[in-house]
């Protein structure tokens, strides 16, 4: 019986990696096929049918070294077609929700996610910074800076920033 325990699991990871799965809107070169499998699978059960995956990423942003998270960033249009973006975090069998707002979105309404950084702190857990572009009326082009830090159950938001994108060199 202990065999037959193993053969399903393996033969549905064979099947998974055999197949071919849509990339992702914003690339990771690094993402292991069996990743981005999970994350595909991830993003069915809590974005449903209508979801995009924009980016999935195997990081430590809780303990410095551990790499036992997988942010997965995923894209939904609202009732009005706007594009809405979410993330959280697969970690040990547990959802860790990312969310600037109640309604659990990542970035701002219209924002198109574009990457995102981490920062280390002596005795914290790290700052995860969320970059998204969006078209504001006044500045023209910009960027919009979230950052969240781990608060024990999830990822809050702790600070803001938005920067205007320079407009190219005139020759």
């Amino acid at each position: 019986t202990m065999r037959h325990h193993l053969i399903i699991p393996v033969v549905l990871l064979v099947a998974l990696s055999l197949s071919p799965l849509p990339a992702q809107v914003v690339p990771n070169r690094g993402l292991t096929a069996a990743d981005l499998a999970l994350a595909r699978t991830l993003l069915l059960d809590v974005g449903g049918e209508k979801a995009q995956l924009v980016y999935s990423h195997r990081f430590d942003p809780i303990q410095r070294g551990e790499f036992d998270s997988l942010l997965v960033v995923y894209d939904r249009n609202d009732d009005q077609g706007i594009r809405e973006t979410f993330a959280f975090i697969h970690r040990r069998e547990e959802r860790l929700i990312i969310a600037l707002d109640p309604k659990g979105r990542v970035l701002l309404p219209g924002d198109i996610f574009l990457r995102i950084g981490i920062r280390r702190l002596p005795d914290q857990p790290p700052i995860v910074r969320f970059v998204g572009s969006f078209n504001d009326k006044s500045l023209g082009p910009s960027l919009r800076n979230v950052d969240y830090q781990f608060n024990r159950t999830d990822f809050s938001p702790v600070n803001q920033s938005v920067t205007r994108i320079p407009d190219p060199p005139r020759e």
